[in-house]
């Protein structure tokens, strides 16, 4: 893991670029996008939804769950959301704490754990988000891959 070295892209760039290594070497698939994002996608078991580690604006670390399945569609992405919310008790003793993130009218709802942490972090920093983030990646997919599965969409 390198540390923190030129612009604000270049370190998303060197950062994710390890993470995605590390992700790729334990199943996940990435989405394509441009490197020096502040966050980088992987697929789940189902369309419409996603696995996201990201770095926010407000100086944390996190990885969501985003659910979006058809842009056109906020009544289903709603309902799927509201699934997994009455889900909540079973899954947050499996993942601990977690956030539950809606509002009326919007197409994506997101469910996350997160910490404190920047991309301007030490070394030792970023390397302890980066365990942290594929420790919570793994077990966001132990936990929601079979219950996206089983979803009546």
């Amino acid at each position: 893991m390198v540390g923190p070295v030129g612009s604000l892209g270049e370190r998303y760039r060197l950062f994710f670029r390890e993470f995605v290594r590390l992700a790729r070497a334990r199943g996940f698939q990435p989405f394509a996008t441009r490197e020096e994002r502040n966050h980088r996608e992987f697929h789940t078991s189902r369309t419409g939804f996603s696995y996201k580690v990201s770095f926010d604006k407000d100086g944390y670390f996190r990885v969501e769950l985003r659910i979006r399945i058809d842009p056109g569609d906020r009544a289903e992405n709603a309902l799927a959301f509201d699934d997994l919310r009455q889900q909540s008790r079973a899954i947050e003793a499996s993942l601990g704490r977690l956030i539950w993130y809606t509002k009326p009218d919007v197409q994506t709802h997101r469910i996350y754990a997160r910490r404190t942490g920047i991309v301007e972090s030490s070394r030792d920093e970023l390397e302890e988000l980066t365990r942290w983030g594929l420790d919570q990646l793994v077990k966001f997919q132990s936990e929601f891959d079979p219950r996206l599965e089983r979803l009546r969409l």
